[in-house]
């Protein structure tokens, strides 16, 4: 699933182009079709393996996608807190995977693995229903010059009917910060490597705190915990994994 999320993350970048919602949709879709692929498998670990690499596909894309809409959707006043929410939602989930598969052990061949990644197809669909209801992002529409449509989805964002002051005012804002962003000179992935405003060090402190949360060890744990804590001599695995993921989620609040 790393290798699909990896390739997903590198692609989330052009499926933006369709729009946040669309890329969102996509992401989702290709999510549940290897959520799917898994749930049919057979005694095949090929076909297991390639499920996994598609769902893993979409959750990278997912992982830039989801909160870059958070982002651009929700008030100046908000945004970190409600983008904040993405990595405390992935926390809960890797807590309550735990929990399922916890309830799940006592079931006899294929249904213990089954019914989790039927889990997996049931919450994605979920989504896929809340965000077909849910608006574009009017910064999307405002980069693409309609303009109407961009003040439309922000007065739905924020309970406001078009023309209200407040609205407006965050509306011309957000059309200004745009157009100051078209008149900046183009920009790659190497100037991320430049010193012009430190951006050298920027860049290599956030690939030092990302690899440093790698060599944890960490994910070892959330992916193999189960069949560690079993080899080890712990009579139960299963609750050990549960308490593991109680404890992420605990440091989370410190």
């Amino acid at each position: 699933m790393g290798l699909g999320a990896l390739f997903g993350s590198l692609a989330a970048g052009q499926l933006t182009r369709l729009g946040l919602k669309k890329a969102s949709l996509i992401s989702l879709f290709i999510f549940m079709i290897g959520a799917a692929v898994q749930i049919s498998a057979n005694h095949q670990w090929g076909q297991i393996i390639a499920g996994r690499l598609i769902s893993g596909f979409g959750v990278g894309s997912l992982s830039m996608i989801a909160p870059l809409y958070q982002a651009e959707c929700s008030p100046k006043h908000l945004r970190g807190l409600i983008t904040s929410t993405y990595q405390l939602c992935a926390t809960f989930g890797i807590f309550f995977a735990n929990v399922v598969n916890y309830n799940s052990r006592h079931y006899q061949g294929a249904l213990q693995w089954r019914i989790p990644i039927c889990l997996e197809f049931i919450w994605a669909a979920a989504v896929v229903v809340g965000t077909v209801f849910s608006p574009e992002s009017p910064r999307y529409y405002a980069q693409r010059g309609n303009l109407d449509q961009s003040r439309t989805n922000l007065g739905k964002l924020r309970d406001l009917p078009v023309g209200d002051d407040e609205l407006e005012a965050e509306f011309q804002q957000m059309v200004e910060e745009i157009e100051d962003e078209k008149n900046q000179p183009a920009a790659s992935i190497l100037d991320c490597f430049k010193n012009k405003d430190r951006m050298r060090l920027r860049t290599l402190i956030g690939i030092a705190v990302q690899a440093g949360q790698q060599w944890s060890g960490v994910n070892f744990f959330f992916s193999y915990g189960v069949k560690f804590f079993s080899s080890a001599g712990i009579s139960d695995s299963f609750m050990i994994q549960v308490i593991l993921a109680a404890v992420n989620g605990k440091y989370l609040f410190a």
